[in-house]
C-alpha cells in the first residue's frame, strides 16, 4: 500500500500476502487481492452489492468499502434484523415454492448472514479518486455493473425492454441471487447513473446511508434508511465497523472479529477529510473527529492521507482556475461577497470541485458559483466520455488532419476557413492558438483595442488630401499606408514624426474611448516595440495591420458561429460557501434540488440542460437572486446598535475632564469632536491613563524644585504661566477610520 517505493507496490500486485496480512476470519471473507471477474461465476448464487453515487468522491467510497466490509461479515444494520423472522418465513417459503428445480430454488430463496458483497462505482470518480484507485484498486472488492455475477453486456442492455417482475422469474436472470443493494451518500435515483436498474431485483430491498438530513428520498424499494447529522458518511460507518470490532458475533460457529487493513483504514479517513475539509467545515461534528482519529489507530497510512487528501491540479482544471479568476464577477450583498463566474468549454471537464474550492479560498469571495457550459453533443475531454465522444473521434480520423484531438467545432472551423478567406501565417499561427484553447469566459465582452483611425473620419477633409489618387496603382496595400499616414500626420499635432503619449490619449478621447491608466499604459507598450516612448509610423502600421487581421478573423469566427443552428447546452454548476455568521442560512443544496442537484448545505453541484449556451446566464442570475432573496438576510448595521445620541469629548478639554467623562458615562473610548461637530480623533483610555502619567510627572518634577529650593534656602521658583494640564488635541488619537451608521456589522469588523 505504500506507493512511495515502486518495488513494493510490484510486490503487493504479484504477491499480496507477502506485504498484507489478512486480519478477517470469516466463511465469507473477501481476501485483500480481489481477483479479477470469473466468466465461470453461476447465476443466482447471493451476493449483495453497494452502490457510490455518480463521480464518486473519497466519502462515497469509503463509506460503500466499509458497508460491504460488514454485509461481507453478515453485519446487517439493527433494524434490518428485526425483520429475521418475517424473513425466514419468505426464505422458506420460496424454498419450497419450487423443489423440483435446484438452480431456481437456488436463485428465488433469500439469504442471511456473511455473502460476498460487491462495490460498484456507477459512473466513474472524481480525477483525485481515480488517481487513488490506480494504485490501490485490487485492494477492494470493486466491479462494474457487467461484471457481476451472471451479468453480461447483453443483460444491461435488455433492461429495460422486461418488467423486473420477469427477470425474477426468468431462471437466467442475473438478478437471481442479489439480496441487498446499499447506496451511500445519496438518496435520489438519478445519482445512481446505470446502477439504478438493480434497485427493484434486491429482494432483501435497499439500504440507504446518508448524511444528508434535509434531503428527499426518491427510493420507494428502501426498507432500510439511516441518515446522521454527521460530516461524513465515512463517520457513520467507521462508527459501526468499531462497534462490530469491539463486540463478537457468532454466525454458523465461527467468531469473527472485524478489524481494519492499513488500505482500507486510510480510505476511511480520506472520506472524512474529503467531505469536512480535514474538520473545517461548519457540518464537522465532534463525531467525525473521533472516528479519524480511530482510522488513524486502525493504521491509515498518513503518507498516503497527504498525497491524496489534497491533490494538485491537472492543467486542465489549472486552465479552468485561470479563467475562472480572471473572468470572476463580484458583488457585496447585505455584507456578503457572492463572485460568480461563467465559463464555455469544449465537452465535459472533471475535478470542478476542486477548481471551485481553490478558487473560493484564492478570491475575497464568501460564496463562489462556477458554472461551465459545453454542448451535449461534444466529445468528453476530463475523462468521461461516451458514444458521442467516440463519434467525433472517429470523424477526425476520416480527415487528413495531424491533430486528431479536435472536437468537431474545431473541424467545422477549418472547413469553413478554407471557404471564406485565406488568412496570413500569423494570423493562421494565432487562429490555431484560439483553437486550442478549451476553456474561455462565455458570451464575455472582450476588451476592443481602439483603432487610432477612427477619428479621421471626424477630422474633416484636411487628412483625406494627403492621399494620392494614384496610390491605387500600387495596389492595397499602398493605398492603405497612404490612408495610415493621413491619419498619423493628422494626430501628429505637433509635426515630430512620432506619435506622443498625450497626442493618442487626445485622440482616444476624441474618438469616444475612454480607458483606465493601466490600460492605456498597456496599449502603448504594447505599440512601442522599441521602448523609446514614441510611436514612429512603422510601429503604427504593424499595429493597425495586426488589429485589421484579428478584425477578419472575429468576423469570420461570428460568420460560423451564426451559421451554426442552435444545440442543446449543458451547464455544470458547482457552489461553495466560506463558514461564517453571515452566511449561516445560505443552503445551496435546498437551491440546487430545482435542477435536481444537490449535495451540502455549502458545498453542492447541478447539472442544468440548457436549450441553447445563450440560457446559461439568465439560469445563473435566477440562482443568484434566488441565494440572496432566500439565504441572505438583512443584517443589522451601525444605525441598530449604536449609541445615540453620541457622547464626544472637544479637543480643549485636559485629562481631568476627560477622565471625568469616562467616570461618568462609564465608557472607555469617546470620539473628538470640533466646533462643527466633525469627528477631528479618538480618545480611549489608554491615552487617558498615559496623559495621567504624564500629567503625575511634571507635577512631582515641580515638587522636586520646591523641595531643593527650600533646602538651599533659596526663593521658590516662580510658577510658570503655562499650566500643567495639557489639551485633548495634543495626545488623542488622529487619523482614525470613521463607520457610518449604514454600515452592517460585517462591514465593521
Amino acid at each position: 500500500f505504500r506507493q512511495n517505493d515502486p518495488a513494493n507496490a510490484a510486490v503487493a500486485t504479484i504477491h499480496p500476502s507477502s506485504t498484507i496480512v489478512a486480519t478477517i476470519t470469516s466463511p465469507a471473507a473477501i481476501m485483500e487481492e480481489q481477483p479479477p471477474p470469473s466468466v465461470n461465476e453461476k447465476r443466482g448464487e447471493p451476493y449483495n452489492v453497494v452502490c457510490t453515487h455518480i463521480t464518486a468522491d473519497f466519502d462515497t467510497l469509503a463509506s460503500a468499502i466499509g458497508l460491504a466490509k460488514l454485509w461481507t461479515l453478515g453485519i446487517y444494520d439493527e433494524h434490518e434484523e428485526e425483520k429475521d423472522e418475517d424473513d425466514d418465513n419468505v426464505k422458506e417459503a420460496d424454498e419450497n415454492k419450487d423443489e423440483d428445480d435446484d438452480e431456481d430454488t437456488r436463485g428465488k430463496r433469500i439469504v442471511d448472514g456473511p455473502l460476498p458483497t460487491y462495490v460498484v462505482l456507477p459512473r466513474g470518480a472524481h480525477p483525485d479518486v481515480q488517481r487513488f484507485l490506480s494504485l490501490h484498486k485490487h485492494l477492494f472488492p470493486i466491479r462494474s455493473l457487467k461484471s457481476l455475477p451472471g451479468f453480461s453486456d447483453a443483460d444491461l442492455k435488455n433492461n429495460h425492454h422486461h418488467n423486473h417482475h420477469d427477470h425474477d422469474r426468468n431462471p437466467q436472470s442475473p438478478y437471481r441471487g442479489l439480496q441487498r443493494v446499499g447506496l451511500v451518500d445519496a438518496q435520489r435515483r438519478d445519482r445512481l447513473g446505470p446502477a439504478e436498474i438493480l434497485l427493484p431485483h434486491a429482494k432483501k430491498g435497499v439500504t440507504i446511508v446518508d448524511h444528508h438530513v434535509d434531503a428527499e428520498s426518491d427510493i420507494p424499494e428502501a426498507v432500510n434508511y439511516i441518515v446522521e447529522p454527521v460530516g461524513s458518511v465515512s463517520t457513520m460507518i467507521a462508527e459501526r465497523l468499531r462497534n462490530a470490532g469491539n463486540a463478537r458475533r457468532k454466525h454458523g460457529g465461527f467468531e469473527t472479529k472485524v478489524e481494519l487493513t492499513e488500505a482500507e483504514a486510510t480510505l476511511l479517513a480520506l472520506g472524512i477529510h474529503s467531505d469536512t475539509g480535514s474538520l473545517v467545515y461548519d457540518s464537522t461534528t465532534a463525531k467525525d473527529a473521533t472516528m479519524l482519529g480511530w482510522a488513524m489507530e486502525m493504521g491509515a497510512s498518513q503518507a498516503a492521507i497527504a498525497e491524496h487528501a489534497k491533490p494538485s491540479l491537472s492543467d486542465e482544471q489549472q486552465t479552468v482556475l485561470t479563467q475562472a479568476l480572471i473572468n470572476v464577477n463580484s458583488t457585496t450583498i447585505r455584507g456578503v461577497t457572492i463572485s460568480t463566474v461563467l465559463l464555455s468549454a469544449d465537452g465535459f471537464i472533471s475535478g470542478l470541485a476542486a477548481v471551485t474550492k481553490d478558487a473560493l479560498d484564492l478570491s475575497s469571495s464568501d460564496i463562489f458559483l462556477l458554472a461551465v457550459c459545453y454542448e451535449a453533443t461534444r466529445g468528453n475531454r476530463g475523462g468521461g466520455g461516451g458514444k458521442k465522444g467516440k463519434t467525433n473521434g472517429n470523424k477526425h480520423g476520416n480527415n487528413n488532419n495531424n491533430n486528431n484531438n479536435d472536437d468537431d467545432d474545431n473541424g467545422n472551423i477549418d472547413g469553413a476557413e478554407s471557404k471564406q478567406t485565406k488568412l496570413s501565417k500569423e494570423a493562421e499561427e494565432r487562429l490555431q492558438k484560439v483553437k486550442k484553447s478549451t476553456v474561455k469566459a462565455l458570451s464575455g465582452v472582450e476588451a476592443e483595442v481602439p483603432i487610432l483611425n477612427k477619428s479621421s473620419a471626424r477630422g474633416g477633409t484636411s487628412g483625406s488630401k494627403m492621399i494620392n489618387s494614384d496610390s491605387w496603382k500600387g495596389g492595397d496595400v499602398a493605398f492603405q499606408r497612404q490612408r495610415l499616414a493621413a491619419t498619423f500626420a493628422f494626430h501628429d499635432t505637433d509635426r515630430s514624426g512620432f506619435l506622443e503619449r498625450d497626442e493618442i490619449a487626445v485622440a482616444l478621447r476624441s474618438s469616444g474611448f475612454y480607458i483606465s491608466q493601466d490600460n492605456f499604459d498597456t496599449v502603448i507598450d504594447s505599440i512601442d516595440e522599441n521602448g523609446d516612448g514614441h510611436i514612429s509610423f512603422e510601429e503604427f502600421v504593424r499595429f493597425y495591420t495586426e488589429m485589421e487581421e484579428q478584425n477578419k478573423w472575429d468576423k469570420i469566427k461570428a460568420d460560423i458561429e451564426g451559421s451554426f443552428t442552435k444545440t442543446p447546452s449543458t451547464m455544470t454548476i458547482i457552489g461553495r460557501v466560506k463558514a461564517g455568521v453571515n452566511v449561516r442560512n445560505v443552503n445551496l443544496n435546498k437551491l440546487f434540488q430545482k435542477f435536481n442537484g444537490g449535495g451540502h448545505p455549502k458545498a453542492a453541484s447541478a447539472t442544468v440542460k440548457l436549450e441553447d449556451e445563450s440560457e446559461a446566464a439568465t439560469v445563473l442570475n435566477e440562482l443568484v437572486e434566488e441565494l440572496i432573496e432566500t439565504g441572505l438576510t438583512e443584517q443589522l448595521t451601525v444605525g441598530d446598535f449604536m449609541q445615540s445620541p453620541v457622547l464626544s469629548a472637544k479637543p480643549t478639554m485636559t485629562e481631568k475632564q476627560v477622565e471625568d467623562l469616562f467616570i461618568r458615562y462609564d465608557v472607555r473610548a469617546l470620539p473628538v469632536v470640533d466646533d462643527d461637530n466633525k469627528v477631528i480623533g479618538l480618545v480611549s483610555y489608554k491615552e487617558v491613563a498615559a496623559a495621567k502619567m504624564r500629567l503625575a510627572n511634571k507635577q512631582e518634577k515641580r515638587l522636586r524644585q520646591m523641595e531643593k529650593a527650600a533646602k538651599q534656602g533659596k526663593p521658590l521658583p516662580p510658577e510658570s504661566d503655562r499650566p500643567l494640564e495639557s489639551a485633548l488635541k495634543g495626545w488623542m488619537k488622529q487619523h482614525v477610520q470613521l463607520a457610518t451608521a449604514s454600515m452592517t456589522m460585517s462591514e465593521v469588523e
